[in-house]
């Protein structure tokens, strides 16, 4: 299936708590990560509808990752590290944020 889907079961996936980093090199990182790719999903809960809004995400990375919102591609870092970077969220995405339950999904590539 999708794994990017808002409906795609990832009730048997390994659950650990963020950031995913070398944890030796990051002192941020919680969770040790030492295979080549990793990917994550994170439930968040809206209270209200963000559709007349601009929305952006917040994030770093010092390895290649690509977001996605409810199954919409909404970033692709390309190999450039970025500290506390912030982009705006396409439309696209926008629309299919709800009242409730939402995904955000990342696909991460190491480059070590």
């Amino acid at each position: 299936g999708d794994w990017t889907a808002p409906d795609f079961n990832d009730s048997s996936w390994k659950k650990a708590e963020g950031a995913f980093g070398t944890t030796e090199n990051e002192p941020i990182a919680k969770t040790d990560w030492s295979s080549p790719n990793i990917w994550v999903r994170r439930t968040f809960e809206l209270d209200e509808d963000l559709t007349r809004h601009k929305v952006y995400l917040e994030f770093c990375n010092d390895d290649d990752a690509i977001f996605y919102l409810n199954g919409i591609e909404v970033h692709n870092t390309g190999a450039v590290c970025h500290k506390n970077e912030v982009v705006r969220v396409p439309d696209e995405a926008v629309a299919t944020l709800k009242k409730g339950k939402n995904i955000i999904a990342d696909f991460w590539i190491s480059d070590c």
